[in-house]
């Protein structure tokens, strides 16, 4: 790309900025960003100011910073809640499975229903290779089942 072709492009995303967020330009975006280090406020990964995005709360309007189209995805899939992302990181932590069996339980790794994982299954039941951390058959831990704290819900 050329300086005229990149001076075009900014120009163009200065105006889609002013016009999506009622007069935030791209040199505010850029200050934001520099502020930030350059990189996504939450899961501070670094990206190119085409794959950054600027976020705002849905429901007030308010300019919040510039996210990761990940992290801006998840904020909205969680409604912007707070309440929703501390049961979410409760979750992580101290997932119900370890509580409910007393101790921390393993599958094969990756994501369900593909090629890949299939391939995996299959050589796991052949013997071809092993899960660390699998036990086998299990059973509860009813002590233990009571002690995870409940989900706080919206009120």
């Amino acid at each position: 790309m050329n300086l005229t072709e990149g001076l075009k492009k900014a120009h163009e995303i200065d105006v889609r900025m002013r016009r999506n967020f009622t007069g935030f330009t791209f040199e505010m975006f850029n200050f934001v960003l520099q502020f930030q280090h350059s990189v996504c406020a939450i899961c501070g990964r670094k990206g190119h100011y085409l794959r950054l995005s600027l976020d705002h709360d849905h429901k007030s309007g308010k300019i919040r910073g510039v996210l990761c189209w990940r992290c801006n995805r998840a904020l909205t899939a969680f409604d912007d809640d707070p309440i929703r992302f501390g049961n979410a990181a409760r979750y992580l932590t101290t997932p119900p499975v370890t509580g409910a069996f007393g101790k921390e339980l393993y599958t094969l790794p990756g994501r369900v229903d593909t090629k890949k994982r299939r391939k995996m299954v299959e050589a796991f039941r052949q013997g071809k290779i092993t899960i660390e951390g699998y036990h086998g058959e299990i059973s509860p831990a009813p002590a233990q089942a009571d002690e995870q704290q409940p989900i706080r819900r919206e009120p």
